[in-house]
C-alpha cells in the first residue's frame, strides 16, 4: 500500500505503486514511438473509428490509450494518474485498480466507435480511463476537496458532476478533444462499479430468501401427504421452493407416512 507525505499542504504518495509505474512507462514509450514514427503510430495504433468499423482493426481500442497528442497531454494524464490512482490502490489493491483502468479505457474506446463509427479522426490518449478513475475516486472519497485551477475548492462528488455536464454540453461542438471518450470512460466506470453494487444486492436478497426458507416452521403432517401426491401427479420438478424445503425438513426429522 502506498505511504503518504505532505508537501505544501498536499498529500503525495511517497512511492509510485507498481501498477501506476507500469502505466506511466507504457504511456511514455507510446509517446516516444509516436514522436519517432508519427505516420505508422497514428494510422495503425491510434483509435480511428472508421478503421475499426470498416476494416475491423479492433486492437486500436486498446493501443490508443498509450499514445498522446502532445507532451502537455501526456503530462496532464500522467499527473492525474499519479494523484488519483494511489488512493484507489489503497482501497482496492494493485490488481483491481489496473483492471478498472483498462476496462474504463476500453469502454471509452468502444463508446467512441459506437457514437462516431464513420469518423476518420484519430483519437489518442488515456483521458477516458482517467475520467473513469475520477469517478471512482469521487465515489470512494466523495467529500474530498480539490482546488480547481488551484483556486476554487470543490468537493469530489460535485467536481465529477460538473465535469460530466461540461463534457456532455461540449460533446457536439467542434473540438479537437475527444469528448465522447471522456464520457465513455466515466460511464464505463459508473456501470462497472454499480454492477458490483447490484451483484451484492442480489446475493444479499438470495441469502435472505434462503434464510427464510430454513426458518419456515413445520406444517401439519397432512401437508407431506399433499406434497407426495403432487410429486406422483406432476413430478418432483413441480414443487415450489417452500414445498421442497418442507419435504427436506420432514426427511431430516424422520417423518414417515403410513
Amino acid at each position: 500500500m502506498p505511504k503518504w507525505v505532505q508537501t505544501g499542504g498536499i498529500l503525495f504518495p511517497s512511492r509510485i505503486p507498481k501498477s501506476i509505474g507500469a502505466l506511466l512507462i507504457a504511456m511514455m514509450a507510446g509517446y516516444l514511438f509516436k514522436e519517432i514514427f508519427p505516420g505508422p503510430a497514428i494510422s495503425l495504433f491510434a483509435l480511428i473509428p472508421a478503421e475499426v468499423t470498416r476494416r475491423f482493426w479492433i486492437w486500436q481500442i486498446a493501443t490508443y490509450l498509450f499514445l498522446h497528442g502532445s507532451l502537455i497531454h501526456l503530462l496532464f494524464n500522467g499527473l492525474s494518474l499519479y494523484w488519483f490512482g494511489p488512493p484507489l490502490i489503497e482501497r482496492w489493491g494493485e490488481k483491481e485498480f489496473l483492471k478498472f483502468f483498462v476496462i474504463c479505457g476500453l469502454g471509452a474506446g468502444v463508446i467512441s466507435v459506437a457514437v462516431q463509427h464513420a469518423s476518420p479522426i484519430p483519437i489518442v490518449g488515456c483521458s477516458g480511463a482517467i475520467f473513469g478513475l475520477l469517478y471512482a475516486w469521487a465515489r470512494e472519497y466523495p467529500d474530498a476537496v480539490i482546488y480547481v485551477y488551484g483556486i476554487f475548492p470543490m468537493r469530489a462528488r460535485h467536481l465529477v458532476i460538473l465535469l460530466f455536464v461540461v463534457e456532455l454540453l461540449l460533446s457536439y461542438t467542434p473540438s479537437p478533444i475527444a469528448r465522447f471518450a471522456h464520457l465513455g470512460g466515466l460511464l464505463t466506470g459508473w456501470i462497472y462499479l454499480r454492477s458490483g453494487d447490484w451483484k451484492e444486492r442480489i446475493q444479499a436478497q438470495w441469502l435472505r430468501r434462503e434464510r427464510a426458507y430454513r426458518e419456515i416452521p413445520p406444517r401439519p403432517e397432512d401437508d407431506i401427504d399433499r406434497i407426495l401426491e403432487k410429486i406422483s401427479r406432476e413430478g418432483i420438478g413441480s414443487l415450489t421452493a417452500i414445498e421442497r424445503n418442507r419435504l427436506d425438513q420432514a426427511g431430516r426429522r424422520g417423518e414417515r407416512r403410513h
